[in-house]
């Protein structure tokens, strides 16, 4: 009856938890443009280490016509979420647009980010302030890709108990070995996933995401040694039972054969 409550309950976590977690992904805002509107193609999401250029526009709020770039001079700064400035300068000028580009060592690090772009020439202006992340993927999480996620690790989950329980319900060893081994498998694809999730979309700090990292080298790394010591273990009981099945076929009961194997064998 346990066993199963503890099924159940497994199984509405999983269909629960997209739910509960699910959050938007993050937006461009644009703010404030007077008598220029300014319109650039920036995404909600780049990828770290990676160039990009962004084309910008510039039109007559009046007429709508395009700006001339010759008179219309524009401004471009790049900042961090602390206000650190990582790129300014002027972009260069093309037959209708403006184009300014980063290489890949500008923005390396996650995070979120702002571009603010100033037009202006000898009577009017236009300003445009756009947001953006930073993470190792270059695109947002969303609801369905976070629910995936979810679904998948409380799978893992769930095997990973019913193995675990397993471990204890077997009585023949190699069905324990089995149960072992599988859950040690589930348990460094899991660390090893969520470790990857949190890294790759910055959904949290080094430090939360450190703990992951651990967890997957000291499983993955104690995997090797514990297969040998199973080897070694399995060698040792074969060689028990067909020592204790000597005795026993000179008329001992399991017992004393049990006993009389341990101490030939010490």
């Amino acid at each position: 009856m346990k066993f199963r409550s503890l099924i159940f309950v497994l199984i509405a976590i999983m269909l629960v938890m997209p739910m509960i977690s699910a959050v938007p992904p993050v937006t461009t805002e644009f703010l404030g443009d007077f008598r220029f509107v300014i319109e650039a193609n920036i995404f909600d999401y780049y990828q770290t280490d990676t160039s990009a250029c962004t084309h910008i526009y510039v039109f007559n709020q009046t007429s709508g016509d395009i700006a001339d770039n010759s008179i219309v001079s524009c401004r471009v700064e790049l900042t961090n979420s602390n206000g650190t400035v990582m790129l300014e300068g002027m972009p260069t000028t093309h037959d209708d647009h403006y184009k300014m580009c980063r290489n890949n060592t500008i923005l390396t690090e996650r995070g979120d980010y702002s571009l603010a772009i100033v037009c202006n020439d000898s009577s009017m202006y236009g300003t445009k302030d756009a947001f953006f992340g930073l993470n190792h993927y270059g695109e947002g999480l969303t609801p369905a890709i976070e629910g995936s996620h979810n679904n998948s690790m409380w799978a893992l989950v769930f095997f990973f108990t019913l193995c675990i329980i397993g471990i204890f319900k077997f009585q023949v060893p190699v069905g324990k070995f089995a149960c072992y081994f599988t859950a040690h498998v589930l348990f460094i694809a899991g660390s090893f996933a969520e470790w990857q999730f949190l890294h790759g979309y910055a959904l949290s700090s080094v430090a939360n995401e450190g703990v992951f990292k651990v967890l997957f080298y000291v499983s993955i790394t104690s995997l090797f040694p514990i297969v040998l010591l199973s080897i070694v273990w399995m060698a040792y009981y074969h060689i028990m039972n067909d020592t204790i099945t000597g005795f026993m076929d000179k008329g001992m009961d399991f017992k004393d054969a049990e006993r009389r194997a341990g101490r030939n064998k010490w």
